[in-house]
């Protein structure tokens, strides 16, 4: 926080975040902020009247660091929420072709973010998914940069999940059941409430030199157990299950 977070100076929560993402370029020696500098002022909400400011008002920018085990650097990761469903509405197919073009040249290759496009536009499982307007970018050099666009979808059949990460068959993967994964609620009632709806999340990783994106699935255990024990108990049965119990083991 700063010190104007929260004031009509900063409604969308930035000032101090864009400090800190300044200060951690001077001493992070892999950081490279220079995609995320074309994308932020793109992807910043357009709280254009009072009754928008009022509705979607709140933070815009989040940080995130990663620290591998195998690895001796520290990774920054910006997420950006434009938040306002008009521009989340927009985001794929308007508003990050244009600091893509700005960041690599007007004759970057568009293909991986165009078979997003295509996926959620003509595949019938590609339709079902929501996007919450989350968009994250690697401060990392350009070249080796993903653009990472988050969707969620209440279809919890893993014919619908292999469905998306082989985006509808695009990309190559073997998912041969179309059991239901567990709701949350006990009645199996969905969550139809707020961005981020009881189902699975997604990300669309794009990068301009591959000609289709890199799919991740996420699976938050609030979503599919009880409490935090019984996700514990349904990981390790799992692994028992599959001849790796040993990992579940306190060491």
């Amino acid at each position: 926080m700063g010190a104007l977070t929260g004031t009509p100076a900063d409604p969308s929560n930035e000032v101090a975040t864009k400090e800190l993402l300044w200060e951690l370029g001077k001493v992070l020696p892999e950081a490279d902020l220079s995609l995320f500098w074309k994308f932020a002022p793109h992807l910043r909400p357009k709280l254009m009247d009072e009754a928008t400011r009022q509705k979607f008002l709140g933070s815009s920018l989040l940080v995130g660091l990663e620290m591998a085990l195998e690895s001796n650097t520290v990774d920054i990761k910006t997420y950006l929420y434009p938040r306002v469903p008009a521009q989340v509405s927009e985001l794929l197919n308007n508003i990050i072709p244009k600091p893509m073009r700005d960041a690599y040249g007007a004759d970057v290759s568009l293909d991986s973010l165009n078979a997003v496009c295509d996926f959620i536009a003509t595949d019938p499982h590609g339709s079902q998914l929501i996007p919450p307007g989350t968009t994250a970018i690697d401060c990392c050099r350009p070249q080796d940069a993903r653009v990472k666009f988050y969707v969620v979808s209440r279809n919890r059949s893993f014919d619908h999940i292999a469905a998306i990460m082989t985006l509808g068959g695009r990309k190559t993967a073997d998912f041969p059941t179309s059991a239901q994964l567990p709701p949350q609620n006990e009645d199996g009632a969905a969550n139809d409430g707020g961005p981020n709806p009881n189902g699975l999340s997604f990300s669309f990783n794009i990068q301009p030199r591959r000609a289709l994106p890199d799919v991740k699935a996420y699976f938050d255990v609030a979503k599919h157990a009880k409490s935090d024990m019984a996700a514990a108990e349904a990981v390790i049965g799992f692994l028992e299950r599959h001849g790796r119990g040993r990992y579940a083991r306190r060491t």
